[in-house]
Order: C-alpha cells, then sequence, then structure tokens
C-alpha cells in the first residue's frame, strides 16, 4: 500500500517511467478547496493546476470544480460542491480552461471534499465524461468536513468509475482525511506545502502517476486454474477481466464440488503493480487484478463475489495468486479461498 509521497522519493519512484509512456487521452477533474484558509496558496494552486493540464496526454480533457465556497451571491452562491467549468479539450481549450481555473477563490467556511470527490463520480455535479480513463485530482489544506456523505461513499462512487483519485494536502490529518481514498483506487498523495515551493517534481510526478495509472486501468488480465481449499477439495476458476469496468467483456466462473458461480455484473475493479514481483511478458503495467461483482450461484442470482487474482511471470502454477470469496444471496459465505495455484496460469496483458 503506497503512502504519501515526498518530494525527496519522487525522482526514485518515478524515475524509470519518464515522460515516454504512451497514454491516451485522459479524462481529469481537478477539484479544489476554496475555503478561505486556502487564501495563501491559492494563486500557486492555479498556476500549478494550469501547467499540469498543459502536460496531459494528447485527447485529455479536463474540468474544475470547487468546495467550500460560501458567498451569498453570485452564481455559485449556496452551492457546494460547484462546477466551474465542465469538461473541456485540453487540444483545442487549453486557453478557456485555465481561464476557467483562474476563477477559483478563497472565500469561507468547510471543506466537503469527500462530497466533491463523491459528486464529481457519480453524475450528481452533471460532469460530461467523455468514456476516457478517469483521473480524480483534488487540492486541500484541511481534512474534509461538512460533507453530507462519507469517505467510504467517496472510495465507492470512485471505484464504481475505475476512477484513480490523487491528494495534494497539507500534511497531517488533511493527508489522513482522503489517504484511503488514494490507497483504494490506486491513486497517491502529494503534500500541498511542497506543491507550492517547488511545483515542479510535484507537477511531473502527478503527470506521470495518472498516466502510469491510467495505461494499468486500460490493461486487463486473462486465465484461470485450480486450488485446493481446506479440506483439500479441489476449486477451479477461469476468468477473463477488465480493470476498467466500462469495457467488455468481463467474465468469471468459479467451480468447486457440486457449486457453480457465474459472474453476471462486475461492479469495480482496480488493477496495480506490485513492486514485490513482475508479471514477465508481455509487459501490462500490472499484475494484480481486485475486484467485486455479482452473479448467479447454482443458478440463483444475488451471489456476491470478492476476488485478487495476480500474474508473478511464468510459470503461472505456484506463482500466481488467487483469493475468492464467494456469498449466497442470503449474504453467508460459501466459499473462501487464497493461495497459488495448483495448475494452471493468470497472464495480465496490456490494453488492446
Amino acid at each position: 500500500m503506497k503512502k504519501l509521497i515526498r518530494i525527496a522519493g519522487i525522482a526514485l519512484m518515478f524515475g524509470a517511467y519518464s515522460m515516454s509512456i504512451s497514454a491516451q487521452g485522459i479524462d481529469v477533474v481537478f477539484k479544489v478547496d476554496e475555503s478561505g484558509s486556502m487564501g495563501p496558496v491559492i494563486a500557486g494552486v492555479r498556476n500549478n493546476v494550469g501547467t499540469i493540464a498543459a502536460g496531459l496526454p494528447a485527447g485529455s480533457h479536463a474540468a474544475a470544480v470547487g468546495f467550500g465556497y460560501t458567498s451569498t451571491s453570485g452564481t455559485h452562491a449556496g452551492v457546494i460542491p460547484h462546477v466551474h467549468c465542465d469538461l473541456l479539450s485540453l487540444d483545442t481549450n487549453q486557453a478557456a480552461f485555465q481561464t476557467c481555473v483562474d476563477e477559483l477563490v478563497a472565500s469561507g467556511g468547510t471543506e466537503p471534499g469527500w462530497d466533491a470527490v463523491t459528486q464529481s463520480a457519480n453524475g450528481t455535479l452533471g460532469l460530461t465524461f467523455t468514456g476516457a480513463p478517469y483521473c480524480n485530482l483534488l487540492f486541500t489544506d484541511e481534512p474534509s468536513n461538512g460533507d453530507i456523505g462519507t469517505q467510504q461513499d467517496a472510495i465507492d462512487a470512485m471505484n464504481a468509475v475505475g476512477g484513480i483519485f490523487f491528494g495534494i494536502a497539507s500534511l497531517g490529518s488533511s493527508t489522513t482525511s482522503y489517504q484511503p481514498i488514494a490507497d483504494a483506487t490506486g491513486g497517491q498523495m502529494f503534500d500541498l506545502a511542497a506543491f507550492i515551493a517547488d511545483p515542479q517534481p510535484v507537477i511531473a510526478a502527478v503527470i506521470n502517476a495518472c498516466t502510469v495509472a491510467v495505461e494499468s486501468g486500460a490493461a486487463r488480465m486473462n486465465g484461470g486454474g485450480s486450488m485446493a481449499d481446506e479440506s483439500g477439495a479441489k476449486v477451479t476458476h477461469g476468468f477473463e477481466l477488465q480493470c476498467n469496468i466500462a469495457k467488455t467483456p468481463s467474465n468469471l466462473q468459479v467451480n468447486w464440488g457440486e457449486n457453480k458461480f457465474h459472474l453476471e455484473s462486475l461492479d469495480s475493479a482496480r488493477c496495480s503493480d506490485n513492486e514485490n514481483y513482475s508479471e514477465g511478458s508481455p509487459v501490462a503495467g500490472i499484475d494484480t487484478l481486485i475486484g467485486e461483482g455479482t452473479g448467479r450461484l447454482n443458478g440463483e442470482s444475488g451471489a456476491t463475489v470478492e476476488f485478487t487474482f495476480s500474474d508473478q511471470g511464468e510459470p503461472g502454477k505456484t506463482a500466481d495468486t488467487a483469493s475468492i470469496v464467494i456469498r449466497d444471496s442470503g449474504g453467508s459465505i460459501v466459499l473462501s479461498i487464497n493461495d497459488s495455484l495448483v495448475r494452471g496460469n493468470h497472464q495480465a496483458l496490456p490494453s488492446k
């Protein structure tokens, strides 16, 4: 699990990626805390948001969302969070996006950042996403407060759309408030003070991290195999799964004894690159796929599955691992297994 990245460690972590990565366009929503405490730094944030946007891959779109604004008059009076501008093409509307960002101001009260994350992912704010992979960047100097929803709501909303969260926050309680969202979505946290004092390393890291994460989000994993549960009974599985739940196909079949589970809906998925092992060839940028879904258990709908599959190179057996938990429609666990493959292979694959 990645924790807060300090400036001293950025070059080490991202040096291998460089800006040679080729990625498709990205949908990016920049969420900026507009509460009064941001007054000393908001000008720097505005400038550096524009710089990040200018460095995103061709075909990217960006939107600006404010939260914490408490003016009693004007276009956004009483609206928290609020959209300063919808997703604009950075290929053709870079200047218009910067004009929009320049409207961000520091004025007043609470900082409902969890709501800003949730609403920028679940359709509440009415953002017109293009269908490209989604990165969600938030800037704040305070922990989230004054929210209608919860931290878990933000996590669920991001995972539902396969989004990746990056937080640029003050060290301490602000970081703690958003770290679980970054962890749950494969994103990262950065130090706001370092970003303001010397933005270029953080800008490079955010661009690289978002690009790498999107490359991972466009990948997939196929395969299957067999294991033995605690009683020694054989458990087999086969799958073709996407890191981005908006893509198809997504299939999973698990058989054990007289029981059969068939995936009907992939409800969340996240792919990551574990630094402790490698997927080998082909290079996919991922080696681990974590997901949840619903499906049929012995022909009856309403069952659920949670799974983690790893590709730890070749040969797959004894190296690749699978963790599978299946619950029946009443919520009772009917299968729980976490082990290396006895036979079979998992294969991480790059985007098509």
